[in-house]
């Protein structure tokens, strides 16, 4: 394009026009049809998408409704056994406890009454307002079936309050936290694996634990049998295995609630544990139970006192 000077009015031949620059090229006509051909594809794909969203939305609506529809029906049949009065109901509950173990409750999820409180909210507030359910329960006492407190699959404390006998094959652990949280268990049968190297009872103590027998192959000591009549002072039966030590001495000390005592020997070939009573005196001790022979030298001396 010419320029003119706005005074004289003179022109030049110049052309001013821009240069195309060498960086950008010009597309070829091809590339434009080809680009053409995307959108339209890429609109065909968006339109085929927005009808599936929308036939989505409706099919799963039309689920809902129906299930809506099921669900109104299922709650309109009545089921009578949920109606039943519940001291009704709590009784059957109890009927369903196993027969082994002195009808104690499984701590099973499959077995009642863990299984009754899996089946509805109101079982579940009639199983836990039920004593006799939780009065007396079996934790895994067979050494074919080992379980722990939480395979239980229930909130200890919404049972451990309740609970009076135990037959368990727990661990350490699991017992002090049961001792703990069991205000009236007055009997434990605890089978006992995996020692610690002491009793297992050590920091824990009841006034209303009556009866308590430790079976296991790793036997306590002397001044563990000793701690173990100091801290549950209610005992009046205990049965555990002991492995004596007769250098321990310490004053003798009395247990006048204690009336049946077993002593399980680890071995035919280790001290007696009946020298274990030369540590107490135990006034009314009715019944002694030892799983073996004890020679005179040992029996006439304990015998001599009654």
């Amino acid at each position: 394009m010419p320029l003119v000077c706005q005074n004289c009015g003179h022109s030049t031949s110049w052309d001013t026009a821009p240069v195309p620059d060498a960086a950008d090229p010009i597309p070829a006509p091809d590339d434009f049809a080809i680009a053409a051909t995307h959108r339209a594809a890429l609109a065909e794909i968006q339109a085929e998408i927005m009808r599936f969203k929308t036939y989505s939305a409706n099919y799963i609506s039309a689920l809902e409704r129906k299930q809506a529809e099921v669900q109104g029906k299922l709650t309109a049949i009545v089921y009578p056994v949920l109606f039943l009065p519940p001291e009704i109901t709590s009784r059957i509950f109890v009927e369903c406890l196993p027969e082994q173990h002195g009808g104690a409750a499984s701590a099973l999820p499959g077995c009642a009454p863990v299984l009754l409180m899996r089946v509805c909210r109101r079982w579940k507030d009639i199983a836990l307002s039920t004593p006799r359910l939780w009065s007396s329960m079996c934790i895994g006492s067979s050494s074919y079936h080992k379980i722990t407190v939480s395979d239980v699959k229930l909130d200890p404390l919404s049972f451990l309050p309740r609970l009076g006998r135990l037959h368990a094959s727990l661990s350490d652990a699991d017992i002090k936290d049961i001792i703990k949280n069991a205000p009236i268990l007055d009997e434990l049968c605890w089978w006992r694996r995996h020692s610690s190297g002491n009793s297992g009872l050590d920091g824990v103590t009841s006034t209303v634990l009556t009866k308590l027998h430790i079976i296991s192959y790793d036997p306590i000591s002397s001044v563990d049998f000793i701690a173990i009549l100091q801290n549950f002072p209610s005992l009046s039966d205990l049965t555990c295995t002991v492995k004596p030590d007769p250098t321990y001495r310490h004053t003798l000390l009395t247990f006048p609630n204690l009336t049946s005592l077993g002593l399980l020997a680890v071995s035919y070939h280790d001290v007696p544990p009946i020298h274990v009573l030369d540590l107490v005196t135990l006034p009314n001790l009715g019944s002694l139970k030892y799983e073996s022979s004890l020679p005179r030298e040992v029996m006439v001396p304990f015998l001599s006192p009654f």
